[in-house]
């Protein structure tokens, strides 16, 4: 009896004891269990901190630099193009006294051929009507030859640079001239330059019309030994036999008409072609006077 009952007094301690040992290990874990949560609850307050509202003042403040940061860019561009615009319209300006100097040598040129090919023409046609009315001397006969031959079909026109009007004309060049004096003065002065072109076809159709007639008064078989540039001198001189084709006084008071119609369309180009010569003069110094340009 003794031995049954220390062999259930034993039992009854291990099972005492068992029981113990599971207790500690429930509740060690769960003391790891709320270990852990408080681990996971503190990364969480960590990692996601409370934002803090800003008040009216800060989102002013930041409005405020993003529309200064904005503006002075807006601002910086607009400078940087001006400058270049200026730069632009300086060398401009700079192109246009080169094609002015250019075409003031041009003009004065013209000019002086135009004036001398007027005079012949006046010669001419004076003898023309003299041999209308009587039968002239070989000298004179030679004279109307060298005038016919030199003077009655040959054209010397004015020709302008163009470059800076080409760019002008690209991009709304105009828009960068910021005198309006010498913008008005640019636009006169290339639209006087088309009506030059104008006249000088009027003049050529005159004086083709005219040439018809004097090519039936002429025999162009004896012009043909005489080369374009020879002088007046090179005529009087030849021995060749000079006579009018036809001596029809109607015909030849008809070309002297039309030499009197091509040459009135002539001094009238001479006198545009002077005017142009003043324009050219005035907008060179304008254009000096306001870009500070030699």
């Amino acid at each position: 009896m003794a031995d049954n009952t220390d062999e259930i007094h034993l039992d009854n301690l291990d099972n005492t004891e068992s029981e113990k040992a599971l207790e500690k290990i429930k509740i060690a874990k769960v003391e790891q269990t709320i270990t852990s949560n408080q681990e996971v609850e503190n990364m969480e307050v960590h990692h996601h901190p409370k934002a803090e509202r800003k008040n009216f003042k800060e989102y002013f403040l930041e409005f405020i630099m993003i529309f200064l940061a904005v503006t002075m860019g807006f601002i910086a561009e607009n400078v940087r193009e001006s400058i270049s615009n200026h730069e632009r319209e300086k060398q401009l300006m700079e192109m246009m006294l080169e094609d002015l100097k250019s075409n003031l040598s041009k003009l004065d040129s013209t000019i002086k051929f135009n004036n001398i090919k007027l005079n012949k023409l006046d010669t001419f046609r004076l003898l023309i009507y003299a041999s209308a009315r009587n039968m002239l001397p070989d000298t004179s006969v030679k004279k109307m030859y060298y005038f016919f031959r030199y003077y009655g079909g040959n054209v010397n026109s004015y020709s302008p640079t163009q470059r800076t009007l080409n760019q002008l004309d690209k991009n709304y060049g105009f828009s960068l001239i910021r005198k309006q004096e010498v913008s008005d003065s640019i636009v006169d002065y290339f639209s006087a330059e088309a009506g030059l072109q104008t006249q000088i076809e009027s003049f050529q159709n005159y004086q083709i019309d005219a040439l018809h007639v004097g090519e039936s008064i002429f025999n162009a078989e004896l012009l043909e030994n005489f080369k374009r540039r020879e002088s007046a001198d090179t005529f009087m001189l030849s021995t060749q036999n000079f006579q009018l084709v036809l001596q029809d006084k109607q015909t030849l008071f008809l070309y002297a008409s039309k030499l009197y119609i091509a040459r009135a369309a002539l001094l009238n180009y001479i006198v545009q072609l002077q005017r142009q010569e003043t324009r050219a003069e005035r907008l060179s110094e304008l254009i000096k006077q306001e870009y500070n340009l030699k």
